[in-house]
């Protein structure tokens, strides 16, 4: 049926198909997460349902927007009515847009600040090896500890770039919804 060549080209695009994300966000699927977010904002104020804190994260690698964005709108029963008004027929599929859009929001971030960022770690490695003060060890668990946090850093910088180009077209209402400062 397949040549051995025609086989491995059949099976790489099969494993591409798998692991392919959700098809990519675009502005219009962007516009109507932040219409939900904003008449959730209007219906919690209606309802006298105040904005709590986020969730308390004990590692950063288990910050999952999707779950916490599903679990929010599951505690007010009223919630889903204005997200399926919005056009999403579940929570499950609000929240994973959202999800993508905050990851996309973040890498966007990330990058604006990947200069900078990058930096302020190699001065930090630098100060750890100039400094007398410390032991070998110590120093190897200090370069060590800002080498997993560079890494944490690379994966949530990670976003498909359609999604980051869809958030970037719709930044300024985000940053509204968000209530977070323009650049």
């Amino acid at each position: 049926m397949f040549s051995k060549q025609g086989f491995k080209v059949f099976v790489s695009l099969l494993a591409a198909l798998m692991v392919m994300p959700a098809m990519a966000l675009d502005t219009s699927t962007v516009e109507r997460w932040a219409d939900s977010m904003e008449n959730l904002q209007e219906w919690a104020e209606r309802e006298g349902i105040e904005d709590r804190p986020g969730a308390k994260i004990d590692e950063p690698m288990d910050f999952d927007f999707e779950r916490m964005m599903a679990e929010s709108a599951r505690e007010h029963p009223g919630a889903e009515r204005v997200i399926r008004d919005a056009g999403f027929d579940s929570i499950d599929e609000w929240a994973r847009v959202g999800g993508r859009i905050l990851s996309a929001w973040i890498a966007e971030e990330m990058a604006a600040e990947s200069d900078d960022m990058d930096a302020e770690m190699a001065e930090a490695l630098r100060e750890i090896d100039d400094n007398p003060h410390m032991s070998e060890e110590q120093k190897q668990m200090m370069r060590q500890q800002i080498e997993q946090m560079y890494g944490m850093r690379a994966d949530l910088a990670y976003a498909p770039e359609a999604d980051r180009r869809a958030v970037r077209q719709s930044r300024a209402r985000l940053e509204r919804i968000m209530d977070t400062p323009g650049d």
